[in-house]
């Protein structure tokens, strides 16, 4: 069952109990709501029931390398962003966290971390936000032009497209 919260929440997937505690207090601090995961199994599991906005994982958790392969296949859960805490031995490797939303090394203190977990929780919020708003413009039954203060059209919508006879495609931006 799915639990229902009023500020975005972030899994933090770390078996380093220290961490995780630091990192949970630093994002709260933030008007985050935090759940934690000390292994692989825990962390699919809150994944499924309390849908996470973001995802901050620990390389260092054993069988980091099978969740994040299961996180980035499966449909459900290729909507969660993520934040990997890399350990410096991974550093050379980290080509398989390379869809990562952002790598941070763990030598980074617990308050930058947190920093740059809050920016991608942001970053996500905006992004829905110019969605539903592109969705809207996107059926209106007016035409919509939108142009920048050099005149270059940013955006046109089907409907303009009908009255002005012009596809989007063909609008220089």
């Amino acid at each position: 069952m799915n639990t229902v919260h009023t500020t975005p929440v972030v899994l933090i997937a770390d078996d380093n109990v220290d961490r995780r505690l630091s990192l949970r207090q630093a994002l709260e601090a933030e008007n985050l709501t935090v759940t934690e995961a000390a292994d692989v199994k825990a962390c699919l599991k809150s994944c499924r029931n309390d849908t996470p906005e973001l995802l901050v994982l620990s390389s260092a958790l054993p069988g980091a390398d099978d969740l994040w392969h299961t996180l980035k296949t499966e449909p459900q859960y290729q909507h969660l962003n993520s934040l990997v805490i890399l350990t410096t031995t991974d550093v050379p490797t980290l080509t398989q966290f390379c869809e990562a939303d952002d790598c941070v090394l763990e030598s980074l203190p617990i308050p930058l971390i947190a920093r740059r977990a809050c920016a991608l929780v942001q970053q996500h919020a905006l992004e829905q936000v110019v969605d539903f708003q592109r969705t809207i413009l996107s059926q209106m039954a007016d035409a919509v032009v939108a142009v920048d203060n050099d005149s270059r059209v940013m955006y046109w919508n089907p409907e303009a497209e009908r009255v002005y006879g012009i596809p989007a495609s063909e609008i220089k931006r």
